[in-house]
Formats: C-alpha cells, sequence, structure tokens
C-alpha cells in the first residue's frame, strides 16, 4: 500500500489500475482521475493501518476494462495505465476527497422482484407451503428437482 500511495503522491495525470483478485483498484489521485474522466464507480474511504490514514479508492471487476474505451498500457508491476489529457487540479482533489464518506456508501438496492412480498401464511393451506419452503435444504437438490417442487407449490395454491 506504501508503494500504491508514494506514486499516488506525485501523479498528475495518469489513472494507475493495480490487480487484486478478479478486480482492478485505483487509490487516489488515480480514483480521482477515473471518475471524472473514465466512469463513476462507487468510491470509498477507509482507514488503512499499514499507513495510518484514511485511503480513497474504487474497484471494479477485471472484464470491465477493455470496454473502458481508453488506451491502455501495461506496467511491469503487473498494473495497468491510462493516460489523460489534463492534469490534476489540486484543490479540486481534496475538495473531492474530503467530500467522500467514510465506509462504503451504498444505492439503496432495488428488489429483483418487486412483486413478492414476504409470504404472509392466510390459511391451513399457505401455512403448509410456507413451513415446506422454510425445511427447504435447496443446496442439496437438482435444478430440476427444484423446478417440480415449485411446480407442485403452486398447484397446491392454486387449488
Amino acid at each position: 500500500m506504501k508503494e500504491k500511495l508514494a506514486f499516488e503522491q506525485q501523479n498528475e495525470n495518469t489513472i494507475r489500475l493495480w490487480p487484486e483478485g478478479g478486480f482492478y483498484r485505483a487509490f487516489e489521485r488515480s480514483a480521482y482521475l477515473f471518475v471524472n474522466h473514465v466512469r463513476q464507480y462507487e468510491v470509498r474511504r477507509k482507514f488503512v493501518k499499514v499507513v495510518g490514514s484514511d485511503v480513497v479508492d474504487i474497484g471494479f471487476p477485471k472484464l470491465v476494462l477493455h470496454r473502458l474505451g481508453h488506451e491502455i498500457e501495461d506496467c511491469r508491476d503487473g498494473c495497468k495505465t491510462i493516460k489523460i489529457d489534463s492534469s490534476i487540479d489540486e484543490q479540486s482533489f481534496q475538495i473531492w476527497r474530503s467530500s467522500v464518506p467514510q465506509g462504503v456508501v451504498r444505492q439503496p438496492t432495488v428488489p429483483v422482484y418487486p412483486e413478492l412480498q414476504p409470504p404472509v401464511a392466510k390459511g391451513p393451506v399457505e401455512h403448509d407451503v410456507a413451513e415446506r419452503i422454510r425445511q427447504l435444504n435447496m443446496a442439496s437438490m437438482t435444478p430440476m428437482q427444484c423446478m417440480v417442487l415449485l411446480a407442485e407449490l403452486q398447484n397446491v395454491l392454486i387449488k
């Protein structure tokens, strides 16, 4: 982390993307340049013990890299770089950095199936179906078995 932040202290116009597992991460000035010139991503700030201070960063899956629409160069240490035409305005960077809240700020998630509500057992049939679902161990079932069970439960509720 110290090496990454040392690069960022003198960074003027280069986004450096560091590989971490299946993701790339950009720190401090690189994160600022990325969200302002390439693509908006969730920015987070967290305290890093190794350096004794807060660090601002972004991360995204490696699979997205080829879709960014910028010229990407390889570094000798395995990271990737993207050159930006303009330099960082220090005051704008500091204002942006201080505006990033501690921790990860997530947008409220929209349910995948908003029409589904938690089951409410209205009568003995619904109660029985809800109980069968609660006791279900899907990890031990094949997809076909799950589909058959779902069809059975639908038939019970329709009758």
